[in-house]
């Protein structure tokens, strides 16, 4: 005797038809511990994840903390970096200049003329750039010691403008396509790149001051400042000489303090006001060049992230000229209405 089955009503039909269509995705529904170890697993995929190094972590930390707890430890680091810098620049520094500086600067000035120190002080000023590794600072702390800060001050100059001029224009007329690879094909002088573009947003003038007031390396920006077809020679000659006078001078007055600085690190100070007027001077001096790098820092990301959306704008418009139009419709109907 066979078992007839029984017709299903129309509620039972709707809800198989709705089983074995979501079947798969009910389940989990239905079994949450399931998609909680499956995302696990997701999570816990190597190839998934990208974890953060000691160095990037440490390099967030110290230079662009975002959580507060980054930026206590952020300002604790550097205090105590200024602490230890601070007690070994107070240690080491007198015993340097009595056993190196003193002698060498005795032995220099028996040996060679004012003249000829003041030819090789200018030559290093302007061979020692194309090395990109070597710096000009003990040369310019040279001048401060053996001659008057004017005349000092002068040799400096004169040397580093005539360096700066031939690595402009070696990067013009020689090395342009080396040096515009070397610029625009790393990451780390993304910002460079942007910023050298965006000399028709803000003009040469303003973009030469803010690269030679911040933080960019100084050999390396003379050839990059070269490749900008923008940037006239008269206008980096003059901008670069006016921003390089403030730590320039500040380099040259240490070199003239030297001695100074040494005698009061010791405790054997034979004029206290000398002393106290060259720590004061250098005191701000270091303040005014690193509230320069500070503020041409930022100016600089504001400059670089309106160069990033005016480009961002170009391209959309060109990939739609119809929306660029209206874009300029409306730009041209608001300047109507302003006039109005």
């Amino acid at each position: 005797m066979g078992v007839t089955e029984q017709p299903m009503s129309t509620k039972h039909r709707i809800k198989r038809a709705l089983t074995q269509v979501d079947g798969p995705r009910q389940q989990e529904v239905m079994h949450p511990d399931v998609a909680t170890i499956s995302g696990q697993e997701r999570a816990s995929d190597p190839d998934d994840t990208q974890p953060i190094g000691c160095w990037q972590s440490f390099r967030q930390t110290t230079c662009a903390p975002v959580s507060r707890s980054q930026k206590i430890l952020c300002a604790l680091f550097w205090v105590a970096v200024f602490i230890v810098a601070a007690v070994l620049f107070a240690v080491i520094f007198p015993r340097f200049v009595d056993r190196v500086v003193t002698p060498f600067i005795h032995i220099l000035k028996h040996k060679l003329t004012p003249l000829q120190i003041g030819f090789v002080i200018f030559a290093a000023m302007v061979i020692l750039p194309f090395t990109l590794i070597i710096t000009v600072i003990p040369f310019v702390w040279v001048a401060g010691i053996i001659f008057t800060f004017p005349l000092a001050l002068t040799i400096v100059m004169a040397g580093s403008a005539v360096g700066m001029a031939l690595q402009y224009l070696l990067a013009r007329y020689i090395f342009h396509d080396r040096v515009e690879r070397f610029v625009n094909n790393s990451p780390k002088r993304h910002g460079l790149a942007v910023t050298l573009r965006a000399v028709e947003l803000a003009g040469p003038w303003k973009v030469v001051a803010l690269l030679r007031l911040g933080p960019f390396p100084y050999h390396l920006l003379n050839y990059a400042l070269g490749i900008c077809p923008s940037i006239k020679f008269h206008v980096y000659i003059i901008c670069s000489v006016i921003c390089e006078l403030l730590p320039r001078s500040l380099q040259v007055f240490f070199g003239k303090s030297l001695e100074t600085l040494a005698d009061l690190f010791k405790g054997r100070v034979h004029n206290v006001g000398i002393a106290v007027y060259n720590v004061v001077v250098l005191l701000v001096g270091i303040f005014f060049v690193i509230l320069s790098v500070i503020v041409s820092r930022r100016l600089l990301k504001r400059l670089e992230q309106e160069e990033l959306e005016r480009e961002a704008a170009a391209a959309a418009a060109a990939a739609d000229p119809e929306a660029g139009l209206g874009g300029a419709d409306q730009a041209d109907r608001a300047a109507a209405a302003a006039v109005d």
